[in-house]
Order: structure tokens, then C-alpha cells, then sequence
């Protein structure tokens, strides 16, 4: 896949975002500057609690206390406008951005899905909410986003509580391609299934994407997952984007003392060495420590490193880390 400039979907520029619990700050999307670009698969990497949860939600607005951002801007570039999302009010979002140009796949079907009523019903409710076709047509379109999922049409009449986690998810993810997004923020979509039924979903999921073009955010703490789904990689670290560029080449060439951490404790066939994991913990974005947030754990580190945080340089184009190995001079 080949991208330029001219086909960024999102640009988001310098954003900083964070909790305010009493008097405390939790810092937890720290100055994060990224595009994405149209038919793309981006991953976003990471331990947990790094950020990548919270920058989904900057990201599609859904921005409540104690979560506060702070600066910067975020950039949707449709096929025929521009808008600034960090500008628009919540009704603004609701009303023109969400599902129509941007949707969001939360980790738990449960807590989307109303168990009270059938699966048809969700989709009646937002066919009346977004679209004023009649309720054959509904019918129509529903049974067909739901066999593309896997699910056969007689789901439709059931209740999502008789229904097994791996389906509700397909139901999720149908309902949030119902008015097919430009962009689509998947938080692990996956993570409370088993390891069958999440590649088969996550395989689903890609199909659609390819057969419709969007560009697709996927949230995932697992290196695996990102290695076989993704086009492109962000890995997050204590709220910083830390390094950036094809999944090809990150697996191929980690930069990041972080990212190879993270790429070197997969298990690999036919390698019976013990894997390492990494010393110590993630520190605490209340009183992040100074100069680069990873050199409390990095086996690399230097004085610098304590005391000044590291650029963000491209290394080529496209490939881009925020480490004072890659500093000259």
C-alpha cells in the first residue's frame, strides 16, 4: 500500500489529554501527533494503561470527566470537507461525525447491547435515528451485515443475551458499519473472546474492511495481533507515541528499545530460549519521571535520557522515534 500525504484521513497534531482526579493530573495522551490514512490498518501498541484507551476517545470526542483534553487538534478530512473535530460541540459530533464519518467498537458487546430487546431492534433504533428508509429495507440491510460477519438471519430475532460473546461482538461491529465510516476505532474488540474465536472475528473484521475501504484504528496490548492485521504501527509508552512505521519493518527492525522489548518477548517457532520481559513498571503519569518516561526501564539509557526528553525524528519516510540513540551529534 502506498501512501502520501494527500490521502490522510486524521490528522491529529500535538494533543494532550488526561484525567483531573481532585488536584492530581494523570497525563495520559502526553503531546501525541499522528496521521492516518484512508484503507489503512493502523495498530496502536502498548502495555496497558500506556494511553491508547484514552486517545481513542480524544479522538472520537467522547470526552467526559474526569477525562479532560487539554490542547491540540484533530483533523477529519472527508471526500468533500475538512473538519476540525476538536472544535465541534457534542451535538455537533453527534449529529455530523459520528456514524456517519466515524464509529467506535468498544472491547464489551454487553455494555453496547440493550439485553431487553432483539438484535432487529437495535438496528430499527438507529435506521430511525441516522436514516429514513422503511423497515423491509432494515430487515434487508441487517440480515446482510450480519452474514457478512458470519451470523445467519435468524439472529436477527434474538435476544443478546442468548447469544455467545463472539456473536454479540459481530453484532457491535455490524451495528457500527451500518452507515459505512471513513473511520473506524476498534478498543480491543477481541479481548474478552477466546484466542479461536478472536482470529476468526478479527479475520471478519478485515475482510469488510478491505471489500470497503476504511481506514481502521486497532487497539491491542497483544504484538501478535498487530503482526498479522495490521498495515501500520503506533506503540505507545506513559502516554508518548514512541515510535511509528509499517508492521513489516517494525518486526523486521524494532528502533525503539521499547518496541523491541515488546516485538522480543513473542515466542517464536522453533526457539526454546526463555523470553525476557521488561524490569520494572510503567511509571506513574501523575509525577512521570523527567526527560524520556522509558529510561527507568531501558537497559540502554544515558545521562540525556534522565534529564531531557528525546526529539521525534523520521528516520525515513514514514518511520518516525522519539529515542536519543537516533540523536547525531
Amino acid at each position: 500500500m502506498i501512501l502520501v500525504d494527500n490521502e490522510v484521513v486524521l490528522h491529529i497534531d500535538n494533543v494532550k489529554a488526561g484525567y483531573v482526579v481532585g488536584r492530581r493530573f494523570i497525563d495520559a495522551v502526553s503531546s501525541v501527533s499522528l496521521k492516518l490514512f484512508y484503507g489503512e490498518v493502523f495498530g496502536l501498541a502498548g502495555e496497558s494503561g500506556c494511553g491508547k484507551s484514552t486517545l481513542l476517545k480524544v479522538i472520537y470526542g467522547y470526552i467526559e470527566p474526569p477525562l479532560k483534553r487539554i490542547e491540540g487538534s484533530l483533523i477529519l478530512r472527508t471526500k468533500n470537507e475538512r473538519l476540525s473535530l476538536h472544535e465541534l460541540s457534542d451535538d455537533e459530533l453527534k449529529r455530523r461525525v459520528w456514524w456517519r464519518y466515524m464509529t467506535w467498537i468498544p472491547q464489551g458487546a454487553m455494555s453496547v447491547l440493550n439485553p431487553t430487546i432483539r438484535v432487529r431492534d437495535h438496528f430499527i433504533e438507529m435506521f430511525k435515528l441516522y436514516s429514513n428508509i422503511d423497515k423491509r429495507e432494515v430487515y434487508r440491510l441487517t440480515t446482510e451485515y450480519l452474514e457478512a460477519l458470519g451470523l445467519s438471519k435468524e439472529v436477527i430475532d434474538a435476544y443478546p443475551i442468548q447469544l455467545s460473546g463472539g456473536m454479540r461482538q459481530r453484532i457491535v461491529i455490524a451495528l457500527a458499519l451500518l452507515f459505512n465510516p471513513i473511520l473506524v476505532l476498534a478498543d480491543e474488540p477481541t479481548s474478552a473472546l477466546d484466542v479461536v474465536t478472536q482470529k476468526i472475528l478479527l479475520e471478519q473484521l478485515l475482510k469488510v474492511q478491505k471489500e470497503r475501504g476504511f481506514t481502521l484504528v486497532l487497539v491491542s496490548h497483544d504484538m501478535d495481533v498487530h503482526g498479522v492485521f495490521t498495515d501500520r504501527i503506533g506503540v505507545m509508552y506513559a502516554g508518548k507515541i514512541v515510535e511509528v512505521g509499517s508492521t513489516d519493518k517494525m518486526f523486521a527492525e524494532p528502533l525503539h528499545p521499547y518496541t523491541k522489548a515488546l516485538i522480543g518477548s513473542l515466542p517464536r517457532l522453533g526457539d526454546k530460549s526463555i523470553r525476557k520481559g521488561l524490569s520494572g513498571a510503567p511509571p506513574d503519569l501523575a509525577d512521570p519521571p523527567p526527560g524520556c518516561r522509558f529510561h527507568p526501564r531501558c537497559p540502554y539509557a544515558m545521562d540525556i535520557c534522565r534529564r531531557e526528553e528525546p526529539p521525534i525524528i523520521e528516520i525515513e519516510k514514514g518511520r518516525i522515534v522519539g529515542c536519543w540513540l537516533y540523536v547525531k551529534g
